[in-house]
């Protein structure tokens, strides 16, 4: 028996040995393959099968060695994507918190390094939606900063698996 790990996940397609069989998992993510020989053999998650939101914290195929009189177990982790929230905003006096005085850019553009790019708003707040569990960096688009601003090039953010993260003050 082998388990996909995000449970409640329905229709998940596997194939084991690239296609000489398919099974669905359950409700609770479970799934088998029955009366397979001694030997390694791979277990494919098919990705199109895989609900958007979720993201493979493993590789979509795993080697699993079987073994006579035993059952092998296989647990693929998924974890759901998140949103990420955060303000951009010109720290006058270096304290790194927002002060009322300190200006929030409107129109400063967020890089993820990929599709999930976005921009502030006029109180210089962004969000990012659908950010895959794992350490991200997130970038300004420098040529966006408006008059002599000079924030970090770049921030790394740890964005958890169980999570959203807390909202990032980006001064």
């Amino acid at each position: 028996l082998i388990k996909f790990g995000a449970s409640g996940r329905t229709s998940v397609t596997l194939e084991l040995d690239r296609g000489t069989r398919r099974v669905a998992t359950d409700n609770d993510g479970n799934y088998g393959f029955h009366d397979v020989s001694i030997g390694e053999h791979n277990v494919a998650l098919e990705a199109s099968s895989v609900r958007a939101d979720l993201t493979l914290l493993d590789s979509r195929v795993r080697c699993v060695p079987v073994r006579a009189r035993e059952r092998t177990w296989v647990d693929h982790r998924a974890g759901r994507n998140r949103t990420v929230r955060g303000q951009v905003f010109v720290d006058e006096n270096g304290n790194g918190e927002l002060d009322p005085i300190e200006a929030t850019p409107a129109a400063v553009r967020i890089l993820t390094g990929g599709r999930l790019d976005t921009v502030t708003d006029a109180r210089g707040r962004f969000v990012l939606g659908d950010l895959p569990p794992g350490l991200r960096v997130l970038a300004i688009d420098l040529s966006s900063i408006p008059g002599q601003c000079a924030p970090p090039a770049s921030i790394e953010i740890l964005v958890p698996s169980d999570r959203d993260p807390a909202p990032i003050p980006w001064p």
